[in-house]
């Protein structure tokens, strides 16, 4: 047997020996072997053969999308929208709301003082202040104090008698009060502004020409500011209680 008979069939064997070595432990098929086996042609001539080309396992991502993923458009879309207002910090602290404390102040002219003085049958309504004095005089822009107000009740019903009180921290306060109201009540119309210092450590009377049957006097007592209104009929019991309060 010649040479290249002999190196034919060595290299025969060895291509039968990896065929069977892939088949046995299911490596894949033969033309998977890959590159660089050597074969002999017809002449019995060595021959490398070609290297299989590598697999393009590139894909595109439109080719990705246009096979996967399937378009839902704008009105399917997720919506992750959020809140910011979610991460804001707060040291740890739940949110909460904290309002300003609110204070009364007590009013002085009492359902007691009220009894002391005469007056029967008689409730005290305590009701909001609007800002307007004897319903002429126009306070919404005072900010010192609270003002308390209260209406007297005739039966529970007729209201004769109306009574505000301003209470300040200092005699100085007070009477820098008195002459506020003072200087407001004489801007009105139809108004006369009577300075008696009959009460208290001082005190005048809003005269109103169209109102001939009610009086309004303010009277200044230590830290507090007294202003009344009532029908004059009442003069007395009035008289009386700012006695009571100058005590």
């Amino acid at each position: 047997m010649g040479k290249s008979n002999l190196f034919t069939l060595f290299v025969t064997v060895i291509v039968v020996v990896i065929a069977a070595e892939f088949l046995v432990n299911d490596y894949g098929t033969i033309e998977d072997v890959g590159t660089n086996l050597l074969s002999a042609d017809d002449n019995g001539e060595e021959v490398v053969e070609d290297e299989q080309p590598a697999h393009d396992w590139s894909i595109t991502f439109d080719e990705l999308a246009g096979e996967e993923v399937e378009d839902k458009g704008i009105d399917e879309a997720t919506d992750i929208s959020f809140d910011l207002g979610d991460f804001e910090e707060n040291d740890g602290e739940s949110p909460s709301t904290t309002e300003e404390p609110t204070t009364t102040a007590e009013a002085e002219i009492s359902f007691g003082l009220i009894g002391l003085s005469g007056f029967q049958n008689v409730t005290l309504q305590r009701v909001p202040f609007n800002g307007i004095l004897f319903e002429r005089v126009d306070l919404r822009d005072f900010q010192s104090v609270e003002v308390v107000q209260q209406n007297l009740l005739q039966d529970n019903k007729e209201k004769i008698a109306l009574f505000y009180e301003f209470h300040g921290d200092s005699d100085l306060l007070a009477n820098e009060i008195y002459i506020y109201i003072k200087d407001k009540a004489r801007n009105g119309l139809n108004v006369g502004i009577n300075e008696t210092n009959d009460y208290g450590d001082g005190s005048f009377y809003v005269n109103y020409t169209d109102i001939p049957d009610r009086a309004f006097l303010v009277v200044k007592t230590r830290e507090s500011v007294y202003a009344l209104t009532y029908e004059k009929r009442l003069h007395s019991f009035i008289e009386s209680l700012l006695g009571y309060l100058n005590t």
